[in-house]
C-alpha cells in the first residue's frame, strides 16, 4: 500500500531584482514540500517516484505585479542543479519590496522529463520582515495528498470539516484570486452544513471561517474577481432543512463577511462559473419545476438577469466556450448540456431539440447535437445526460480543428425500453465540438469511460504550449445513482488529444483516463465521497476535496 508523505526543499531567495532604495532585512525562503512514496528517498531500495534526486534540476520561474488588479509579469527564471541528497540551498538577490509574486517550480528528472510541479500566487513581500511560504509539488498529471510535514504526515494532511467513515454530498467549492481555496456547505451523516472553511496554501493550513447563513447543499459557488487580493465567493441557491434557498449572497474572505444580493425563485443544482471575472448562474429546479433563467452577478456585486433558457433544467452541466476578438474583447458564450426536469433527475431531457443550447449575447439559441458519423451512436438524444460534468479544454495549435472542445464525464442515462426503463450510470466521455463551417451544430466524439461515476466535478489542468493533448481532473465518487452509497472516492486525468486524419482529412479527438501512480485511482487511507468539488486556481492546478482530505491534481505547465 502506498502512502504519501512530505519532503522538505527549501530555496532562500536572498535578493531578487533589486530592494528599491530599502535595505533588505532578511532571506525570502520557499520551501517545497513534496509528496513521496514509501520509505525514505535516501534509501537505495525506497521508491523514490516522487523524490527530489541528485540528478534532478529545479526551474523556478518568478512573476510579479505591483497590483492584483493588473497582470501579473515574467520577473526572472532560475535553475538548479540539485547536487546533494540531502537537497540544497540557493541565494539570489532579493524581492522587490511591496510586489506581490507567482512562484511556479518544475521538477525534471536526469532526461529532462518532467515530473513534478507546483505554484503559489498572491504573496504580498515587504522588507521590513522575514517572510516564508510553503509551495507544494505534485506529480504531474496525477493527483497527491496535499501534506505539510513528512516527519507528522497523519496530522498534518490538510483537511477538510468532513470526517473520515461518512459520505460528503453537495459541497461547493472555489479558488481565490491570491490561491486560496474556499470550501462550503454539503450534506454529511444525514445533515444539512452550515460550515465554510479557508484553505491557507502558502501555509498549508486550513480555518473554519464564518458559516452559512443557513446549512446547504447542491449550492452554486463561483469566484466573483473583483478589485481586492482575495475576490469575492458568490453563493446562490441550493437545498437546506426548510427546502430550496431563494437567496444569493456574496462572500468576503478579508472581512469574513457575508452579503445578500437578493432573492429570486427558492432553486437547487444551479450551476456557477466565472467568465471575464463575472459571475453565470444557470438553471437549477423549483419545488416542482425546472428553471430558465441565466442570472449574472457583475463585478460591482450588481446581480441582473442575463438570459433565459429555451428549456428549464436541473442537474446539467455548463462549460465555458466564450471568444476573445483580436481587442481582446471576450465574447461570453456558456454551452447548457443535458440535465432533467426535476430535482431527483428522473425525467432526462431527451431529445434534439432541448438537448443543448448556446448562451451569448443575452439570448439563448437552440444547438443541433449529432455524432461525428451523422448518427447518434450513443443514443444521447434519446437517453438523456443527467449529473454529468463538463469543462472547457483549449488548444493553441489553430492550423486544423477547432480549437476549443468540451469534455463531458459521468452522470447517468435512462437505459431500457418502455415500461421498462431504468437510470445507467454512462460509461462513456464524450467530447463535443463545434462543426467547422456551422456554428450552430456541435458534433461528439465517444470514447469509453473506465471509471463510471453517477455525479462527478470537473475542472481543466494547465497543459504545455502547443500541446496536441489537454487536460482535466475528475472527482468521481461512486457510480450508484442514489447518493447515499458508501463506495471510496476516485480521482482521475482525463487527457483529450487532438490529431488529424490524413486518411479521412478530418480531425480526431479521443479521449483516455491516465493511470494513477495511486491504488486503482483512490487514497487507500481516505474515508468515502458521494459527489464533492473540484477547483482550479490561476496557475492550472486543480484540487480536489475528499471526505477528509484535500488533494492536488498538477498541471504540465503554468499558464503564462
Amino acid at each position: 500500500m502506498r502512502r504519501i508523505i512530505s519532503l522538505l526543499f527549501i530555496i532562500a531567495v536572498a535578493g531578487l531584482l533589486f530592494s528599491c532604495g530599502t535595505e533588505n532585512t532578511g532571506d525570502f525562503k520557499i520551501r517545497l514540500r513534496l509528496p513521496i512514496d514509501n520509505g525514505d528517498c535516501w534509501d537505495d531500495y525506497g521508491d523514490d517516484t516522487y523524490c527530489i534526486n541528485p540528478t534532478d534540476q529545479i526551474l523556478l520561474t518568478i512573476y510579479s505585479t505591483p497590483d492584483l488588479r493588473q497582470p501579473y509579469e515574467y520577473t526572472d527564471r532560475r535553475l538548479f542543479r540539485v547536487r546533494s541528497t540531502r537537497g540544497q540551498e540557493e541565494f539570489i538577490r532579493s524581492l522587490r519590496s511591496e510586489n506581490y509574486y507567482r512562484f511556479f517550480v518544475e521538477v525534471t528528472n536526469a532526461n529532462e522529463k518532467l515530473k513534478l510541479t507546483g505554484g503559489i500566487e498572491g504573496i504580498y513581500y515587504d522588507d521590513s520582515r522575514n517572510y516564508e511560504v510553503n509551495l507544494f509539488l505534485g506529480a504531474v498529471g496525477d493527483f497527491v495528498r496535499v501534506v505539510k510535514d513528512r516527519a507528522n504526515f497523519d496530522a498534518t494532511s490538510l483537511k477538510s470539516y468532513f470526517e473520515f467513515g461518512a459520505g460528503s454530498s453537495g459541497s461547493g467549492a472555489t479558488a481565490l484570486k491570491n490561491g486560496n481555496l474556499f470550501l462550503s456547505g454539503g450534506y454529511y451523516y444525514e445533515e444539512y452544513m452550515n460550515n465554510a472553511m479557508i484553505f491557507d496554501m502558502p501555509n498549508l493550513t486550513s480555518k473554519e471561517v464564518s458559516p452559512l447563513r443557513v446549512p446547504l447543499k447542491d449550492h452554486a459557488v463561483a469566484l466573483l474577481e473583483d478589485d481586492s487580493s482575495t475576490g469575492k465567493v458568490v453563493i446562490a441557491f441550493g437545498e437546506g432543512e426548510g427546502g430550496f434557498s431563494s437567496e444569493v449572497l456574496i462572500y468576503d474572505p478579508e472581512s469574513d463577511r457575508y452579503q445578500s444580493l437578493g432573492h429570486k425563485e427558492p432553486l437547487t443544482m444551479a450551476r456557477a462559473l466565472t467568465i471575464d471575472g463575472e459571475v453565470y448562474i444557470v438553471g437549477g429546479c423549483t419545488p416542482t419545476a425546472p428553471h430558465n433563467k441565466v442570472y449574472k452577478v457583475t463585478k460591482n456585486g450588481e446581480l441582473t438577469e442575463y438570459a433565459t433558457l429555451r428549456q428549464g433544467r436541473c442537474n446539467h452541466s455548463v462549460a465555458d466556450i466564450s471568444t476573445t476578438d483580436e481587442e481582446g474583447n471576450i465574447n461570453v458564450r456558456l454551452l447548457v448540456l443535458g440535465g432533467s426536469t426535476d430535482a431527483k433527475g428522473e425525467n432526462p431531457i431527451a431529445n434534439n431539440d432541448n438537448f443543448a443550447e448556446i448562451v451569448t449575447n443575452n439570448v439563448s439559441n437552440p444547438v443541433n447535437i449529432e455524432d461525428r458519423n451523422g448518427e447518434d451512436n450513443a443514443e444521447l438524444l434519446s437517453r438523456g445526460l443527467v449529473s454529468s460534468a463538463a469543462t472547457r479544454l483549449s488548444w493553441d495549435d489553430r492550423t486544423y480543428g477547432p480549437e476549443v472542445a468540451v469534455v463531458s464525464v459521468g452522470g447517468y442515462l435512462m437505459g431500457g425500453e418502455g415500461d421498462s426503463t431504468f437510470l445507467l450510470t454512462n460509461p462513456n466521455l464524450f467530447i463535443f465540438t463545434e462543426k467547422e463551417g456551422d456554428p450552430d451544430t456541435w458534433v461528439y466524439d465517444i470514447n469509453g469511460a473506465p471509471n463510471r461515476c453517477a455525479r462527478p466535478s470537473i475542472s481543466g489542468i494547465a497543459a504545455g504550449e502547443m500541446s496536441i493533448s489537454q487536460f482535466a481532473a475528475v472527482n468521481c465518487g461512486t457510480d450508484e445513482i442514489r447518493r447515499d452509497s458508501t463506495d471510496h472516492q476516485i480521482i482521475f486525468v482525463v487527457q483529450v488529444r487532438k490529431s488529424y486524419d490524413t486518411e479521412y482529412e478530418r480531425t480526431i479527438y479521443s479521449a483516455s483516463v491516465r493511470d494513477t501512480l495511486m491504488e486503482e485511482n483512490r487514497d487507500p487511507l481516505n474515508g468515502v465521497i458521494i459527489d464533492g468539488p473540484t477547483t482550479t486556481n490561476a496557475l492550472g492546478q486543480a484540487f480536489v476535496f475528499g471526505t477528509e482530505y484535500v488533494y492536488q491534481i498538477s498541471g504540465f505547465a503554468v499558464p503564462e
